[in-house]
């Protein structure tokens, strides 16, 4: 097997590993090599594929950053960031909050939307590593198995937010250039509960479906683990006080409407934010008083300005932390990828409990 030279160069004393050190290693051409490394959808068959997998790992090839970016006409060093849809308003918030922090350490931030759908997902990944990111920010539901694949091939870091997406080993030597930076979604889910509980309800009911088979599209880990949380507030949590819904703000009017015809909850803890405003109007459409007769709380809500006609009690993540810790996980810049980040519960006009409870890094 031919074997890779290792000259030294003056700025790390080893030589830098290339595409056609790879390529020699796994007896490819450079392009099957480069194909693999962009994710491209080039075809190259499996059991080629493998090695120059296994060619990567050994010779632990790293892109050259400096490189791509004069090969894609790159001045600014740049980070990609991957969200279901930009217009969802817990998305567009950290959007906002990754642009305002990449900015602060003169990054621009290339963003593509996946629509929970983790082929396309896959896809966008390797669109913007060929354009020339140095790291991904990846927010997203389900599997993700296709997107890790691609960063992992393309040698370039990835950190998931909000949701580790059921992935293990991350930040350790078996993915060491994977991180996760998110709240801890099950105290987040105990806090709104407790929350309801102290303003009086006995009967709170939790919102939100989370399987595929629930939502239609995709697992929705963060929701069970609220769920999850909902329970453990309880001393007799019932797992049967949910109602199921799919992802959507009229799937939840229709199904809490129909939940009100034959019971009367005191409150509703709702698992989505995209979803509390539909489930305020079913609980009004029915006859209902919020918070007189039904308190409402719900996670991820926008900041509060002051102007808004029905204000919703949230527990919110600190997202300025997020976007810190996320860009310091891909870049290397001072931060922490392994420490959940902090949230506060903020009172609104949907409770009657005073809020006096936040969570965070423990």
């Amino acid at each position: 097997m031919p074997t890779v030279p290792t000259e030294p160069t003056p700025a790390s004393g080893a030589r830098r590993v290339t595409l056609a050190d790879v390529a020699a290693r796994a007896g490819a051409s450079t392009t099957a090599v480069s194909y693999v490394v962009s994710g491209s959808h080039r075809p190259v068959s499996d059991a080629l594929r493998a090695r120059i997998e296994a060619a990567l790992v050994e010779l632990d090839y790293r892109p050259d950053l400096a490189a791509r970016a004069l090969r894609t006409g790159a001045s600014t060093p740049m980070v990609g960031l991957l969200v279901p849809h930009v217009t969802m308003p817990f998305f567009s918030q950290v959007a906002d909050a990754v642009e305002r922090e990449a900015g602060r350490h003169n990054h621009l931030v290339l963003f593509a939307n996946t629509d929970f759908d983790p082929d396309k997902e896959a896809e966008a990944a390797a669109r913007l590593i060929a354009a020339g990111v140095s790291g991904l920010i990846v927010l997203g539901e389900g599997d993700a198995d296709a997107t890790a694949a691609v960063c992992d091939r393309a040698r370039v870091p990835v950190v998931w937010v909000h949701n580790d997406r059921g992935l293990t080993g991350l930040g350790t030597a078996e993915r060491p250039s994977h991180g996760h930076v998110g709240a801890d979604h099950v105290h987040a889910g105990a806090v709104a509960t407790e929350h309801v509980l102290r303003g009086g309800a006995r009967h709170p009911v939790f919102v939100g479906g989370f399987t595929v088979e629930e939502t239609g599209l995709v697992r929705r880990d963060t929701v069970r683990q609220r769920f999850e949380g909902f329970l453990a507030a309880q001393e007799a949590g019932d797992p049967t006080a949910r109602i199921v819904t799919d992802l959507s703000a009229g799937d939840a009017y229709r199904a809490v409407s129909r939940y009100l015809v034959d019971h009367t909850p005191d409150a509703f803890v709702v698992g989505t934010f995209g979803q509390a405003e539909a489930v305020v109007k079913a609980v009004v459409d029915a006859g209902h008083s919020v918070p007189d007769d039904i308190d409402v709380v719900t996670f991820d809500g926008g900041p509060v300005t002051g102007h808004e006609l029905f204000p919703l009690t949230t527990v919110r993540q600190d997202l300025d932390a997020v976007a810190v810790n996320a860009f310091a996980s891909i870049t290397g810049t001072p931060g922490s990828s392994r420490t959940p980040v902090g949230f506060t519960l903020v009172q609104g006009a949907s409770t009657t409990a005073p809020a006096r409870s936040s969570g965070g890094a423990e």
